[in-house]
């Protein structure tokens, strides 16, 4: 006659009878898990850092670049008009080369006041393909004649108009860039139409 006490004997006996392939099956669980949860977590770091890397080098690639715009200055004014450059500054911290100025043809008629002005070839020379810039050093500008504003019949451009360009250049290491720019054809000296002269 088998008691309660003998039931709980044999029952891990017959477990451990059968068990050699039991303890065996969970080892090589234990190891699969072991073995691959290791690759997992060398494959995952792998993955982070080399996202961390391509972040890390676009952001210093947009950080240390180029950045080349244009605008218009006032060279001098007086009471018949006036004179204005253009000039195309490098406001990044690494040198920018083959700098070209587009510009549409229909939005430079539409801007310019007489087809008969003497400043108009100077101008259509800024945008021609045959100019191009070939270093600007950054921090650094260049400048070129831009007409004459007044408001009388011998003003090169139509008084306070606004000429869109575009402006293509690359960095040292052949990047190209391209951005479209606003020029306010104006004086610089009071952008809302006002300023305080200066003293003798």
């Amino acid at each position: 006659m088998r008691t309660a006490h003998h039931n709980f004997i044999l029952v891990p006996k017959l477990l451990l009878g059968n068990g050699g392939n039991y303890m065996v099956n969970a080892m090589n669980i234990v190891t699969w898990l072991s073995v691959y949860g290791s690759l997992a977590i060398a494959g995952l770091a792998l993955v982070v850092s080399l996202v961390a890397y391509y972040f890390n080098r676009k952001s210093w690639r947009e950080t240390y670049r180029p950045i080349v715009t244009a605008r218009i200055t006032t060279v001098a004014s007086g009471n018949r008009g006036i004179a204005l450059n253009i000039v195309v500054n490098n406001t990044g911290n690494r040198p920018a080369k083959n700098i070209r100025l587009l510009v549409n043809q229909n939005d430079l008629e539409s801007t310019l006041s007489s087809k008969e002005d003497s400043q108009r070839s100077l101008i259509e020379n800024c945008f021609s393909s045959q100019t191009v810039i070939p270093i600007l050093e950054n921090e650094r500008s260049v400048s070129n004649s831009f007409g004459f504003l007044s408001d009388r019949e011998d003003s090169t451009w139509k008084v306070n108009s606004t000429l869109n360009i575009e402006i293509l250049y690359e960095d040292l290491e052949g990047r190209s860039f391209k951005h479209k720019i606003p020029l306010l054809l104006a004086g610089d000296e009071g952008f809302a139409g006002g300023f305080w002269g200066k003293r003798d």
